[in-house]
């Protein structure tokens, strides 16, 4: 090691450290290290504003007098025929709704007799999948309940072998002379509709055999109060009703047929739309061989 060594750039002495075992010196003069200044930012003062005082502030003991907007008087009672209040509306909760029973009953659900205008059900399927033997069944139920029902067989005549078969199969013989029906139509339609008039139910198979431009919303639903139609439509290859889209939106419930090519004793009905019935749609299923609910 060096004998001695020096400290650069230090004004002090040099410190000489003796070449023996020394552990400490005589004399240390240490370098006193000076602090700098510190450093202050410019940043900028806010300016703090007097709040001005709150002149007459209401106490929580004082309350504040709020003036509320001046009521509208109730318009008058409408006067306009087509106008009505709501509280007019309906029979003050005394609504009447065809008595039906039986499983076929449950399935229609609970239809009702409407003070103004009337109820439709249509009935589509494809061919042979057993909707005019629905039809049946349905007249022969109406008919044991003491209604007086009109059958427009347009596309079977009733005086084929066909349709007698069907009306020994489904109805009882105390029922054939309570059943009406209309094999052709008269001239007119208005001739149609004074004959529909003497009807509580009237079955219609089917309406693609009714005069051009009957409309089913205007001329039947809405023509008569408190009736009920059932209206078979034929059914198109592609699977649409034939008779177009409308007649099914204007319809109060829509029943189907889902047809079993290999069986006919496996096609059943359902219902695609239904304002009345209370079961749900997807739950309810009408086989027209056991007369069942499945």
């Amino acid at each position: 090691l060096p004998t001695h060594f020096e400290i650069e750039n230090a004004p002090v002495e040099t410190i000489v450290i003796p070449n023996s075992n020394v552990k400490t010196a005589t004399s240390f003069n240490p370098i006193v290290v000076q602090p700098s200044a510190p450093v202050v930012q410019n940043l900028p003062v806010q300016e703090v504003k007097e709040e001005s005082p709150i002149e007459n502030s209401p106490t929580t003991s004082e309350v504040r007098n709020v003036s509320m907007p001046e009521r509208k008087v109730a318009a008058p009672k409408p006067t306009n025929p087509y106008v009505k209040s709501m509280a007019d509306c309906g029979n003050n909760g005394n609504a009447n709704y065809f008595d039906f029973y039986g499983p076929l009953g449950e399935f229609l659900g609970d239809l009702e007799i409407k003070p103004k205008e009337s109820i439709v059900v249509t009935i589509d399927a494809p061919q042979g999948a057993g909707k005019t033997r629905l039809l049946f069944q349905i007249i022969n139920m109406v008919t044991s309940a003491g209604y007086n029902p009109l059958f427009l067989s347009l596309e079977e005549h009733p005086d084929s072998s066909l349709f007698t078969g069907k009306r020994d199969e489904y109805l009882s013989e105390e029922n054939k002379n309570k059943v009406h029906t209309m094999g052709s139509l008269p001239d007119t339609a208005s001739k149609l509709y004074e004959i529909m008039e003497n009807y509580e139910i009237v079955f219609i198979d089917s309406f693609g055999k009714l005069y051009n431009g009957v409309d089913l919303d205007k001329d039947i639903r809405k023509r008569y109060n408190g009736k009920l139609f059932f209206v078979i439509y034929q059914r198109t290859q592609d699977g649409k009703m034939r008779g177009g889209s409308a007649s099914q939106f204007d319809a109060d419930a829509t029943m189907k047929v889902e047809k079993d090519a290999t069986d006919y004793k496996n096609s059943y009905a359902y219902f695609d739309k239904h304002r009345y019935q209370s079961i749900p749609l997807g739950e309810l299923k009408y086989n027209i061989f056991s007369k069942e609910l499945v």
